[in-house]
Order: C-alpha cells, then structure tokens, then sequence
C-alpha cells in the first residue's frame, strides 16, 4: 500500500485531474484565435466587429452591411489537406469553390445560421481591386487534426493518472503500468500531448491565422483580420495544463527523492537462534 509520503501521490492526483479538465475546456471553447475585424474598403477596424475561431467552429459579429453574428463550422477538405470557417448549406462544396477562387452565390448569407440578429439586409463589402488576386490562406488539415487527438489524448491520461493516484493510495498494485511507476510515464505521455498542440498550432499561428483567419467573411466578402489577430485563451489555457502535468511529475520525484532518504530498517539475525522462528 502506498502510504509512506501519500499526500504527494493525492497531491499528483489533484494536479492531473486539473490538467485533464483544461485539456477539455481547450478542446470545446472558440477562442483560439481572436481578431477585431476591418473591411476591405477603407481598412478601418470596427471595434464592435469580430470573429473568434476554436477546433471544430466559431462566430463572426458583423455590422457592416447588417448587424448579425454568424455561427462557424470548421469545414475539411482531406484531399486537398485545407480547413476553414464556413456556415450555411453545402460547405464542403463551398470550399472547394473559395479554393478555386471563385465567388459564392451572392445569398450565401441567408442560409447561414445566426446567433443575432437586428435586420436581415446584406451589403456585400467589394474587395479592393489590388486584392482580388492575393492567394487565400487555409487551415492545414493534418494541424488541426493532430491538435484535435492530442489534446484528447492529454485529457484521457490525466484522467487515468488521477485515477490511478487515488488507486494507488488504497492498494500497492505489482503490475509495473499500475504503479507509482506508471504515475510517471502516464503524466508524461499527457505532458507531451500537450506540448505537441502548442507548438503546432503556435506554428501555424505566426504562419498562417495572423495574417488572415480562413472564413468565407474574409475570402469572399472583404474583411480583413490581418494585424488584428491573436491568440485566444483557449490556446493559452494549455500552458497551465502542461505546468500542472509538470509540477505532478515533480511531486512524485519528490516523494521518491524523500523515501529514498528514509534510514534502512536491517534485521539482524542471531547466530545461535532458530532460523524457522522467523517465519512467524
């Protein structure tokens, strides 16, 4: 039974239960890239405009032309290995025609769903002729998948390290993957898985989403993210994840560090006493 030093072990429990949950609200929230928004015509930005993107959607609040927020999906094409903001009917062949460079029906608004909205008119913005040409810029495929799993990967071993602290309170399991041991190589898997999504959306970050947020409102009607984008809480929530995976690794090195520490206990044997007495 691990009983010696347990609070460190309940402690490591604690810390990545914590990580596994942020690793979740990572996963489901839409604010891992953040952009006010301007238009194409005179490049002001409109305070009150904006768009916020996650993993699998996020909205875009419009005023210009109608005051509406519009609810994103994140829409793949794998053969093509591109991803991006879309909303209303047959998305899929939607992006396909915004990677060919060509125009979307001039009511794809109306089939797009609305958070809110005050009117229903839409002015579509004219790009600047300058721009017409400028080379869409999309969400990798392969990034945003591999994000996706190991982020999922990180919250399924912080949860199984939790479990396994508090199991390893109660009984001393023989197994190696059950044991303390394996306290460590599970925090780790989790620490790395993510890593891995911080590194690779932070890539593609300073790559690609700064310079322009892969949404219909910005390929096909004329607004602009670029110098205006950053990264969300979403994505920075993940640090404290990676501390606490971290600081669970520590504290379970710690308490080794402490036992190793401990006076060794010798049982000496007398040399004339009866060696089967020690059996009992």
């Amino acid at each position: 039974m691990a009983k010696t030093k347990r609070e460190y072990v309940l402690a490591s429990c604690f810390l990545s239960g914590a990580a596994a949950i942020i690793s979740f609200v990572a996963l489901g929230t839409q604010e891992w890239v953040t952009s006010d928004v301007a238009n194409d015509i005179d490049g002001n930005v409109n305070p009150n405009e904006y768009v916020k993107i996650g993993l699998f959607g996020g909205v875009f609040h419009q005023e210009t032309g109608t005051y509406a927020t519009f609810e994103l999906s994140t829409v793949c094409a794998w053969d093509l290995n591109i991803c991006a903001f879309l909303c209303g009917d047959d998305v899929e062949d939607n992006l396909r025609i915004l990677y060919n460079n060509e125009k979307l029906p001039s009511n794809y608004d109306t089939s797009c769903a609305k958070i809110s909205a005050a009117d229903t008119e839409v002015r579509r913005i004219t790009p600047r002729a300058s721009e017409d040409n400028t080379e869409k810029i999309f969400l990798n495929t392969g990034m945003w998948f591999c994000t996706i799993l190991f982020l999922l990967i990180s919250g399924i071993m912080g949860v199984f390290s939790a479990g396994l602290a508090i199991w390893n309170t109660a009984t001393n399991p023989h197994q190696v993957y059950l044991s303390i041991f394996g306290l460590y190589i599970y925090n780790a898997i989790a620490f790395f898985t993510v890593l891995l999504p911080i590194a690779l959306w932070g890539a593609a970050f300073a790559q690609d989403l700064r310079y322009n947020i892969p949404s219909y409102k910005t390929f096909d009607q004329g607004f602009v993210t670029k110098d205006h984008a950053q990264l969300g809480y979403s994505y920075w929530i993940n640090l404290a994840s990676l501390f606490l995976y971290a600081v669970s690794i520590c504290l379970l090195y710690v308490r080794n560090y402490l036992i190793s520490k401990e006076p060794k206990v010798n049982l000496e044997l007398e040399e004339n006493a009866d060696p089967v007495i020690y059996l009992y």
